[in-house]
């Protein structure tokens, strides 16, 4: 299935409010809290799904009508947008959304590579993935000699993948342009988030001495699993759990799976300071053409 294009002939929907800019990754790298912070300013508006995925296929709105549907209680904002990070390194999502919404503006958040592994490694586990939970640096360890082969191998082996930013960014940065791509680290978030909002909302065109609450925190990682097998019963189709949709009632099925999710969690060691420069090692080519890419010096991220 392919994503379907925006119509060329006018029509009620063309009319429509539509995105103005786009959050398009990386993911495990902030978008969730940037995906918040940017929907508490008043003149903004986000979509109310975060991920609609449309200019991806197989994956969340498919038909065009759908997707202007989301920004259509946009009224005036100034803004409009929406955050999928699947676009990021999708090799068709940029001529595409060039195509269907012209002018829009792109934004991106990067974070040091090992450590964005790391906690897709980690929600995979817990999403119920086809993954044995065992310790990251293991993990990457065991896969290590297939790193030439990362993006086509399996779900995990293509966690590690997406780690290798500069392909895609230079895909975004020559569709786009650098004046409607802007690029921000996850540690300006987490180290000038007042800086970096404010850069980030004149980006966008609207207020920039708005401030959003950023004592919240969004989508905060699980540690990794005891067994992947309690985590594969409680997210994928068993007889047990529809014996248990059947017999209890939601607000106490919610309880218990909470419950147990929680007790099945296991506080990882967190990756020595050897590990993780190790581990850096097989993405420094990559990010040193970031670093031209981006004019900045990451020189923090292979320590």
């Amino acid at each position: 299935m392919s994503v379907r294009p925006a119509p060329s002939s006018p029509t009620a929907s063309e009319t429509a409010p539509r995105p103005t800019f786009l959050v398009v990754g990386v993911a495990k790298a902030g978008t969730t809290a940037l995906y918040h912070y940017l929907g508490e300013h008043p003149e903004v508006y986000v979509s109310p799904k975060k991920e609609p995925g449309f200019f991806v296929p197989d994956y969340g709105v498919e038909r065009w009508e759908d997707y202007l549907a989301l920004f259509a209680e946009a009224g005036d904002a100034k803004a409009i947008g929406e955050a999928t990070p699947r676009y990021f390194h999708n090799a068709e999502a940029p001529a595409k959304i060039a195509e269907a919404l012209p002018g829009v503006r792109i934004v991106v958040l990067l974070r040091q590579p090992v450590d964005r592994a790391r906690s897709h490694y980690v929600m995979l586990t817990n999403n119920g993935a086809t993954l044995q939970p065992e310790p990251f640096a293991s993990f990457f360890r065991r896969h290590l000699p297939e790193a030439a082969r990362w993006h086509e191998g399996s779900l995990g082996m293509r966690s590690l993948a997406l780690s290798f930013y500069a392909d895609s960014l230079e895909r975004w940065l020559d569709t786009f342009g650098p004046d409607r791509v802007a690029v921000y680290l996850d540690e300006d978030l987490r180290r000038a988030p007042e800086q970096t909002m404010a850069d980030l909302y004149a980006f966008l065109g609207v207020d920039p001495a708005f401030c959003p609450d950023l004592s919240k925190r969004y989508n905060v990682g699980r540690q990794l699993p005891r067994s992947g097998a309690i985590q594969r019963l409680i997210f994928k189709g068993s007889p047990l759990k529809r014996l248990a949709r059947r017999l209890l009632p939601e607000p106490l099925r919610r309880r218990g799976v909470s419950a147990v999710l929680q007790l099945n969690q296991s506080r990882q060691a967190p990756l020595t300071p050897e590990e993780r420069r190790a581990f850096t090692e097989v993405y420094r080519s990559d990010l040193q053409r970031v670093e031209r890419l981006i004019g900045r010096d990451l020189s923090d991220w292979y320590d």
